[in-house]
Formats: structure tokens, sequence, C-alpha cells
């Protein structure tokens, strides 16, 4: 079955990604736990964030990466970065036609005869 995105006539708009980094800092024996650090959820709900910014409604086809890189800062000291990476399309609804009621000129009212 396709992903729509909920919509019933979906249009694509384009790819969307995101990018997130951040560092975490610790000891050579363990890493600290830091709020400094992106995860796949935050990565996903800013692309959904991005994407309705710039008028779709939905994302579909929705994929992420999380990577850490160890950086070597000093003899005793260890950082890691950790960059999340998420990217899919976007989709807006695509508008009906109304039938008849679009094909059919707006009539002006008629003028009053008595006055």
């Amino acid at each position: 079955m396709l992903d729509n995105g909920g919509l019933r006539r979906p249009v694509a708009l384009g790819p969307v990604r995101v990018r997130l980094s951040g560092v975490i800092k610790g000891e050579s024996d363990q890493i600290v736990a830091s709020v400094n650090a992106p995860t796949v959820a935050e990565a996903t709900a800013a692309l959904h964030r991005t994407a309705r910014v710039n008028g779709a409604d939905a994302v579909v086809q929705v994929s992420s990466d999380h990577r850490r890189t160890t950086l070597a800062t000093g003899p005793l000291s260890v950082q890691t970065l950790v960059e999340v990476q998420a990217w899919g399309v976007a989709v807006a609804e695509a508008e009906e036609p109304h039938g008849d009621e679009a094909a059919k000129p707006e009539r002006l009212p008629e003028p009053d005869a008595g006055a």
C-alpha cells in the first residue's frame, strides 16, 4: 500500500531535508549523557515542521541517518560529534475541481428598476 500521508489526492511538492548536529563531551572511558545530542525523533519533527512552513500538508517516504564520530581533543579528553539527518518528500492536497460551478461566470445583481 502506498503511503500518501493521509491525503486523498496528494501532489508532490519536492524533497525536503534537515540536518541536526551536536557535541557530547565526556571522559575517555565513558560517554556522559548530554542534552546537546540530537535524536532521530527531533530530526523527524523538524522535517515535518520545515515542510509545513513551506506549504506542505504532509511528508512521505521519510528516512533518517544517525552518525557518531569520536573527536580526540587532547590526551585525556574525548568529544563525540553526533549528526542526525532526516529527509522525505513534501506533499500537499490537490484542489478538486468544482465541476459546473467552476465553469459558470459569476452573475451580477440586476439593477433595481424602481430607483
